[in-house]
């Protein structure tokens, strides 16, 4: 990643670049993009691994040791670089379907002053309310559960739309008629 490549990204029509790997290695390519696009461009994705008790360390891609030791402390040097916002994995979470760890989310978020995005985790619907109630995430994502479940993206938005969450709707689906099973699915009261 360079500010070129990331210009030639958003001149296709991306709104956004997301750089790990490379920040990590060069961390002043944050600031070689914020400037050069503006912040709202650059978008650092950051794999925490829990260490111990409230310790979390940066893992890059397929690597076995921590890159940088302490996730708080990379996730502010990211935002005083230029990043616009944090795309946060958990490690341990990633494909277990047991939820974001609300613990990680919540110890980065309240050290940032720009939007963080939850990753890594997602079993249910409730837990992308979870992340943003619990967790402070700015904003939530998922991959595995949308691939299982028809209509997700609907369910997963009623289901943040009952808890409150700001979320942007193209349609405004009514469940009023609907309760939602342990899975998040949703059944017509009417029908049992």
């Amino acid at each position: 990643t360079s500010p070129k490549v990331a210009k030639k990204v958003i001149d296709s029509g991306a709104d956004k670049v997301t750089a790990n790997t490379h920040v990590l290695k060069s961390p002043e390519l944050i600031s070689d993009i914020a400037y050069s696009l503006g912040s709202q461009a650059i978008v650092v994705s950051i794999d925490a691994k829990k260490i111990k008790n409230n310790q979390y360390e940066v893992f890059s891609f397929s690597k076995v040791k921590p890159i940088y030791k302490d996730v708080i402390l990379w996730s502010k040097k990211c935002e005083e670089l230029g990043a616009g916002e944090i795309f946060l994995n958990s490690v341990d979470n990633d494909g277990m379907r047991i939820g974001y760890d609300n613990e990680l989310l919540l110890n980065v978020s309240s050290n940032l002053s720009i939007p963080l995005i939850a990753c890594g985790g997602v079993g249910s619907f409730s837990d992308f309310s979870e992340g943003t109630i619990l967790g402070g995430a700015s904003a939530v994502s998922a991959s595995n559960i949308f691939h299982h479940i028809e209509h997700s993206s609907i369910i997963a938005k009623a289901n943040l739309m009952q808890k409150h969450q700001n979320i942007r709707m193209e349609i405004n689906p009514s469940y009023n008629e609907f309760w939602f099973d342990e899975s998040g699915r949703p059944i017509n009261k009417n029908y049992l």
